[in-house]
């Protein structure tokens, strides 16, 4: 019985409890009904604000007043929110307008001086605001200097028709934390459905403002899915007067990181701004503004900032897409496509990166100045992206502008790459020599997103204007920038302070697949700046010059010594002699003339043509075969001798530059070479004295001249196994071989002593080494020949070809990489032989001048040699088939006693 009673009156105590804890939690959630649009007293939002300041707990203020969309319009400031509430005009009938239209307007044109429309302070964190109409007020329309809020459904700074500006007096929505004050942090502004969306336009001051200044704090704010700057179907403009977005580190010290503006879910890539995408357009200034250095980390995601919602049309911001200014570590944009803003349509640049504290942002994954697919232009009416000085600010450093995750070498502009085409100005324009280290990696500049197709810039890919140590693509496939199809150059470094840039791995001219895509006038420009190193691109199809130093569009041909100045100190190029392919591989030699002493890189490119054209035959580099290291000597001078680990096509043209190193740094690199056809002869005339040596089979004069040897018999010969595939001069007298390195004027540089007396010399490459090496036929057509350049017995043992008193010729008949046997008979009977061997001819026929004077030399590029006839009057007849006919082509090059020889 005891026990009994002790349990039911415990079970009496724990039931009043229970109900006692069930009523203080009533009391806490308390619901308040605004029922009339009076400005106090019962029924009236301000009173229900009172009341809910007042209730303690999270309570909710709904809207049920008796006639459809109602105005309220208060005669003061409404009660500041202390404590949180749910104030939620969804519950308001409204017949007006869309599903997601807010209900209730809140005007405060009779609210007086510094009213604001509705404020929630520290202890209000927690409060949601949805559905309400919120204009006309002399400063901003929503301030919350709290957190944890979540701001939805609602117009600031518009009509109730989303249509037109009924604008506050400050921003539209104020997030503000100071001294004494609260933090500002976590709150929501906006989401990701139609109905969470914000309409924030025709405001005063900013659209949305997060500010913190002298030790407050406002970060991992989100702003997410708003229309800011348009109306509220985002295809014209209400302005909001100031920034669309503006996140602002006011003064003294404060923290705002982490803050995110736009996000990835339900954003549609290639379509309209939908989901989390912030459209902010239509603003006076900028759309969105990252100001000083406590604003830091944060993410730009998914928005379009100048265009209409459809990313089709141009929806301007009358200056900026977004300025980043004195802050550092943000993130705009991202390596998957939900990520993806759009920057295009605005009256200034698209993206603005200013201020010395501005370090370490990334810029990945964007479209700046095309519409949301990529597909055509929305032009920003300055350059794509700016970095620079600004004023009270210098320019920013060392952030990243595309990267290399998630690219597709040869494929369409994905993952990190920016697509920055279609701007009135440059694409990429970076001034001052505070704006250093940055890297340009990874981005289509002047394509479409596909890649494949011109959305050219109006003017530069990439210009550079005073500024210091920049990277622009890493040598790496991931890392390779596409500038193609702009309006005038390719990248263009001028001044004195733009020293050690470095221009790496890019197509300059070309479509991500390498076909033809050229900028209008030159490939790349250098103009008063030194030491930028442009190594292993790929440059071609560009109206003007690959390299054009001193912007003078010429080339600027070498100098002994290299000892002149200006751009890139004018480095000299090397000097193509020789392209030949020999057992599957192609064998690139010639020479190269700099500062004595000195290390450098040479570069080899092939090109499907020589762009330059007659007389100089200067060309671009379309497609980078590798590089070799050489030193020059006291003299300045080197020789040099590259083998290509597969053979380049016969009809393509090999170019060459020439880099400095100091150290193993990569500095001033020259112009592109002259171009040499694989495989292809040149014409050569002597008098045993004087030689004139021309680079094209055209009519003109010679293009290098100098003396070597005496009346004698004369050759070219590729002798020099440091200079693989190049003829070079060749004496014969007696016996006696006499060869020189160079096309200068001089002695022999190396003398072998085969052959005699009676003996016609003949050299050629005969074991495919790639060098060429004597031989000598005796006066009954036996064939000595050697496989070296040393006296010795012959490799190939004594046979005879040939008729007595025929001349002896060599070729490669069969483009095996082998030369072989030949003669011309006094009546222009050819018969060549395709083995160095005593047998009958694989080919017989008649071909040349009477008088004339046969020539041998692979005029097509094809790898097979073929005859050439030059009679007494310097004409040259050329044919392209070992058999008679007519001749495939012919020039004027010749005087009287001059021996034409094959180079």
């Amino acid at each position: 019985m005891f026990f009994r009673l002790r349990y039911l009156l415990l079970s009496s105590i724990l039931s009043l409890a229970g109900s006692l804890l069930l009523f203080v939690s009533l009391a806490h959630a308390a619901t308040f009904t605004v029922t009339n649009t009076n400005d106090s007293g019962a029924g009236s939002l301000r009173q229900a604000i009172i009341d809910a300041n007042s209730s303690g707990g999270i309570d909710t203020i709904n809207f049920s007043i008796a006639f459809d969309c109602p105005q309220i319009a208060p005669t003061s400031s409404f009660p500041v929110i202390t404590d949180p509430v749910v104030i939620d005009a969804s519950t308001q009938v409204c017949t007006l307008g869309s599903p997601d239209s807010p209900n209730v307007e809140l005007s405060g044109h009779g609210a007086g001086a510094g009213a604001i429309g509705l404020r929630v302070t520290g202890n209000g964190s927690g409060s949601t605001i949805r559905g309400l109409i919120i204009n006309r007020f002399s400063s901003d329309g929503i301030q919350l200097d709290s957190s944890n809020n979540t701001i939805v459904g609602n117009y600031v700074g518009v009509s109730a028709d989303g249509a037109t500006s009924a604008a506050n007096g400050g921003s539209g929505i104020g997030i503000f934390s100071g001294i004494g004050i609260a933090p500002a942090s976590s709150n929501t502004i906006g989401g990701s459905t139609a109905a969470d969306r914000n309409v924030v336009s025709g405001n005063l001051g900013n659209g949305v403002a997060v500010t913190a200044q002298d030790g407050g704090s406002a970060s991992n704010n989100t702003i997410s899915g708003n229309y800011i700057g348009t109306n509220a179907a985002g295809t014209s403009g209400i302005a909001n007067t100031g920034d669309g977005i503006l996140i602002n580190h006011a003064q003294g010290s404060a923290s705002m990181t982490g803050n995110l503006i736009g996000g990835t879910t339900s954003t549609a890539p290639d379509g309209a701004c939908t989901g989390a995408c912030n459209l902010v357009s239509g603003n006076t200034a900028n759309g969105i503004g990252l100001w000083h250095s406590g604003v830091s980390a944060t993410n730009v995601r998914g928005n379009y900032v100048g265009t209409s919602v459809s990313g089709t049309a141009s929806l301007a911001n009358g200056d900026i897409g977004v300025e980043v200014n004195e802050s550092p570590n943000n993130t705009v944009g991202g390596t998957t496509p939900v990520a993806r803003n759009i920057f295009s349509g605005n009256n200034g640049a698209g993206v603005f990166l200013t201020g010395a504290a501005a370090t370490g942002n990334v810029f990945s994954g964007n479209y700046i100045g095309t519409n949301s697919a990529g597909t055509a232009a929305v032009p920003n009416q300055k350059m794509g992206f700016g970095i620079g000085a600004s004023p009270n600010a210098v320019g920013a450093n060392s952030s990243i502008i595309g990267g290399t995750t998630g690219t597709t070498p040869g494929g369409a502009c994905t993952g990190s790459c920016n697509l920055i085409s279609g701007n009135i100005q440059n694409g990429i324009f970076i001034s001052g020599s505070e704006s250093f280290g940055h890297q340009i990696l990874g981005n289509y500049i002047g394509t479409n997103a596909a890649g494949t197709g011109s959305i050219g810039n109006h003017s530069d890919a990439i210009g550079i204007l005073s500024t210091p140590n920049l990277t622009i693509g890493n040598g790496t496939d991931s890392g390779r920038n596409i500038l193609a199809g702009n309006g005038q150059n390719g990248i263009v470094v001028v001044g004195g302070a733009s020293t050690g840039n470095r221009v790496q791995g890019n197509y300059i001219g070309q479509s991500t697949a390498g076909g033809s895509m050229g900028n209008t006038s030159r490939g790349v420009v250098i103009s008063s700046a030194t030491d930028t190193a442009i190594l292993g691109n790929n440059i071609a199809f560009n109206g003007g010059l690959g390299i054009d130093l001193d912007n003078n569009g010429t080339v600027n041909l070498n100098d002994p010594g290299d000892g002149d100045g200006a751009a890139n100190r004018l480095q000299n190029f090397p000097n193509i002699f020789g392209v030949r392919n020999i057992g599957g591989v192609t064998k690139i030699g010639g020479q190269f003339n700099s500062t004595p002493s000195t290390s450098f890189r040479l570069e080899f490119f092939s090109s499907d043509g020589c762009n330059a054209g007659a007389p100089n035959n200067f060309g671009e580099g379309q497609t980078f075969l590798g590089s070799l290291d050489v030193s020059t000597d006291i003299f300045g001078n080197t020789a040099f001798g590259y083998s290509h680990s597969s053979a380049v096509a016969g009809n393509k043209y090999i170019t060459a530059t020439a880099t400095k190193k100091i150290g193993s740094t990569a500095s001033e690199t020259s112009e592109f070479s002259q171009c040499a056809l694989v495989n292809a002869a040149k014409p050569a005339l002597t008098n045993g004295d004087t030689w004139f040596l021309k680079y094209d089979l055209t009519t003109g004069p010679g293009d290098i001249a100098f003396r070597y040897g005496f009346p004698s018999y004369f050759l070219m010969c590729a002798w020099d196994p440091n200079q693989l595939g190049v003829k070079l001069p060749v004496i014969y007298s007696g016996g006696a071989w006499y060869m020189r390195a160079s096309y200068t004027t001089g002695t022999a540089d190396l003398t072998v002593s085969y052959g005699g007396s009676g003996h016609k010399p003949v050299c050629g490459d005969w074991n495919s080494d790639g060098v060429d090496s004597v031989g000598v036929v005796a006066s009954d057509m036996t064939w000595l020949l050697r496989n070296s350049n040393s006296s010795g017995a012959p490799d190939a043992g004594n046979f005879g070809y040939g008729s007595v008193g025929a001349k002896p010729i060599v070729g490669d008949w069969d483009g095996d990489g082998d030369d072989t046997v030949g003669q011309v008979e006094t009546n222009n009977n050819w018969s060549v032989r395709n083995t160095n061997s005593a047998g009958a001819a694989d080919a017989s026929f008649n071909y040349g001048f009477t008088p004339g004077y046969p020539v041998v030399g692979d005029w097509d590029g094809d790898g097979d040699d073929t005859p050439g006839s030059v009679n007494t009057g310097g004409t040259w007849a050329l044919r392209n088939a070992s058999s008679g006919g007519a001749p495939d082509g012919s020039f004027q090059f010749g005087f009287p006693g001059a021996v034409p020889v094959i180079w």
